[in-house]
């Protein structure tokens, strides 16, 4: 049979309407896999329409969270900025990594209470979707070698004492978390500023804390411990009371579970375990750039230690929730004209290390003092309580505090156009007990 060239343009046609009707539907079944239904709730998440994000400033955050389900449960929030997230790429700014971690802590996704420890580990999925896309250089500006060690101009040093070597807090505060910036000095370099070496061993108050290092220091890294309890009455080794801001009083958990780390309950006291090894030490170029540190009492406790003889290190940590007081596991000694009082009730040990002459701090198997140490973040809760009763809002840029004018009135105000400021907090080398001391 011939076939003529109308049959094969009806045969054509055909195929065509065919083909075009595959894909709408097609298309129309795309579209759908990009809403989730949850319950009686809808909302889309639909991120094909977004291009791969870099957020430059916390304007573009704002933008990006116009979608954001706020009528939705918990976990339709969450499951909503899982699949967001996914399309930023980059974020180069610590004032925008400060807005991400507002909304998210507005929406109730991080800070706390936790009804659960599964709660909580969401909350540690949420800080770590954007600390591990911060790639910024604008923490230079604030804290860098050449005003770290320079010399004193009267109460504008800023230490980078051992306890804690904190150079900077990001704000305005907020309730739910807090952004430090924090120097490690070198073992031994700069004896009038910091001793260096082997940091406190520490807990964090029953909140989490995410961290990485923003260089490579070669002999420096973070030391995890496995810590224990002691409940004096003879209950075991958690408490059931759990922490609390002072001043608002929300709990950090609310499961009415036992927790590890309760500064308040009077019968609990933990134990720091093998305090001269610790459990495991990272090198700072394996908690850099997408790897992300963490830990929460239940994990443990941790200590931050530059053990090299040159650099200065450098870190960035987000607390979740911000707390007022947490157990440190650092030797208490009395330095006076009588010489060195060291606490020998504390079972202290030096770090055992066979390839660096170890200096810094000996941690020890009972707390410092007995009893959980007060943090410098209490005052930022306090601070934060006042910002939220008065229905402050969020600022936007890094401003140095060096740069007191637009500083102050940043922080009298909070409402400025440049943003967000970083306070510096000036360490205490008083605090550290006289080189002698610590051999």
């Amino acid at each position: 049979m011939v076939l003529t060239a109308a049959y094969w343009c009806a045969l054509l046609c055909v195929l065509s309407l065919i083909l075009g009707t595959v894909a709408e539907r097609v298309a129309e079944l795309d579209e759908r896999r990009h809403h989730v239904h949850l319950g009686q709730n809808s909302f889309s998440r639909d991120t094909t329409t977004r291009t791969v994000a870099t957020w430059n400033n916390a304007t573009e955050v704002e933008a990006f969270f116009e979608q954001f389900p706020t009528t939705g449960t918990k976990q339709e929030k969450f499951d909503w900025l899982e699949e967001a997230m996914k399309n930023v790429e980059s974020i180069p700014s610590v004032n925008a990594l400060h807005k991400y971690f507002s909304k998210a802590g507005d929406e109730g996704l991080i800070g706390g209470p936790y009804e659960s420890m599964i709660e909580n580990n969401q909350a540690k999925e949420v800080v770590h979707w954007g600390l591990k896309k911060y790639n910024g250089i604008d923490w230079k500006e604030v804290m860098n070698d050449e005003k770290l060690t320079a010399e004193p101009k009267g109460e504008e040093k800023q230490f980078a004492g051992a306890t804690a070597s904190l150079i900077h807090q990001v704000y305005p505060p907020h309730e739910k978390f807090v952004i430090l910036l924090l120097a490690w000095m070198p073992m031994g370099k700069h004896p009038k500023i910091s001793m260096g070496g082997v940091g406190v061993a520490h807990t964090h108050g029953q909140a989490a804390c995410s961290f990485k290092f923003l260089k490579a220091v070669q002999n420096c890294g973070n030391t995890f411990y496995d810590i224990s309890g002691n409940m004096s009455d003879g209950t075991g080794t958690m408490s059931a009371k759990p922490n609390v801001n002072p001043f608002t009083g929300a709990k950090i958990f609310e499961d009415g579970q036992k927790h590890v780390g309760s500064c308040e309950d009077p019968n609990y006291k933990p134990i720091l375990l093998t305090p001269d090894t610790g459990r495991q030490y990272i090198e700072s170029d394996q908690i850099l750039g997408e790897n992300v540190g963490y830990i929460q009492d239940e994990l443990g406790a941790h200590s931050i230690d530059n053990l090299n003889t040159e650099e200065i290190a450098y870190s960035i940590h987000i607390y979740y929730p911000p707390y007022a007081k947490a157990w440190a596991f650092h030797q208490h000694v009395e330095s006076n004209a009588a010489g060195c009082s060291p606490d020998m009730t504390q079972k202290c040990k030096a770090r055992q290390n066979p390839n660096v002459a170890v200096r810094g701090w000996k941690n020890c198997v009972h707390p410092h003092g007995g009893t959980c140490r007060g943090t410098n973040m209490e005052a930022y809760l306090k601070e934060a309580k006042t910002r939220k009763d008065a229905g402050g809002t969020s600022a936007s840029q890094v401003i140095d505090n060096t740069d007191q004018d637009a500083a102050k009135k940043l922080k009298d105000t909070w409402e400025h156009p440049s943003g967000t400021v970083t306070s510096d907090i000036y360490g205490d080398p008083t605090l550290e007990p006289k080189p002698a001391c610590m051999a």
